[in-house]
């Protein structure tokens, strides 16, 4: 896994804000690393980018705290990749997730209108 630094980042989503309102970041990973998405959410906010943006995530990734920083930096929508509401089918698929762990960032999503 590749991860850019967050100043490349920002100085990128600067350059691109003065065209484009949102911004999709196209990657299934871009919640795996916590700390790097609370960092760069907190930039995004300090440079007052203003965009609207939206992501993928696990659900094993995501959390309360996660979403909150997302929805302060100008996250509107996170797209989880849920196959299956059925605990035996995502065993069956070696999805290495629960339901429990679905429900708790569709509800931490929810709560901050991400």
């Amino acid at each position: 896994m590749r991860i850019r630094e967050i100043p490349e980042v920002i100085e990128e989503l600067k350059a691109v804000s003065a065209y484009v309102e949102d911004v999709f970041f196209h990657t299934d990973l871009f919640t795996f690393k916590k700390d790097y998405v609370l960092k760069l959410c907190e930039a995004m906010v300090r440079e007052k980018l203003n965009l609207r943006w939206i992501c993928n995530s696990r659900v094993d990734t995501f959390d309360e705290e996660m979403a909150a920083a997302m929805r302060k930096a100008g996250c509107w929508m996170v797209s989880f990749g849920i196959e299956s509401g059925s605990q035996e089918i995502l065993d069956r698929c070696g999805k290495k997730i629960t339901l429990e762990e679905s429900r708790a960032a569709v509800a931490a999503a929810r709560a901050r209108d991400c």
